[in-house]
């Protein structure tokens, strides 16, 4: 098709057995790359989910999680990331999209995007799907973490 004025003008016939004028059009305007808070700085003891993320538009995203307090004995947090399915609502793990075990205090970056070289626990080769979350395991002896997790999406 063709712009101008901010008009779209599609030049190929949808009217054909393939398509029909009524069907669905589906534009994607791509943004520049942006960033948001999934989780504030709090101080965690136990496991959890984060609530379902809609990602709008990005083809993948960079996850920073920023540990500022770790105690207990053993203390073990862990992060992966998963997508929903649309037919079931189930939620299904992204394939190694799973931090390494993080145990003191640090950043851990955990990027997710299509046609990375994957490296272990770190950089995953998968789009970034529709709608995802975060899930947080927590383990060790009476362990307590104060962190948040940010995310940057990338197109």
């Amino acid at each position: 098709g063709t712009t101008a004025a901010n008009v779209l003008t599609l030049v190929y016939d949808t009217n054909n057995d393939r398509f029909s004028n009524t069907d669905k059009l589906y534009i994607e305007y791509i943004t520049e790359n942006y960033g948001e808070t999934l989780t504030t700085s709090a101080t965690r003891t136990t496991s959890f989910n984060s609530s379902a993320i809609t990602n709008y538009s990005a083809k993948g995203a960079s996850f920073v999680i920023n540990v500022t307090a770790s105690s207990g004995t053993t203390p073990v947090l862990v992060a992966k990331v998963q997508m929903q399915d649309i037919v079931s609502e189930n939620w299904v793990d992204i394939p190694s999209a799973t931090t390494s075990d993080i145990t003191t205090t640090g950043q851990t970056l955990l990027t997710v995007y299509p046609g990375l070289t994957a490296s272990s626990n770190s950089k995953i080769d998968f789009p970034l799907p529709r709608v995802y979350r975060l899930v947080y395991t927590i383990s060790g002896t009476t362990p307590s973490f104060t962190f948040s997790t940010g995310v940057h999406y990338l197109n």
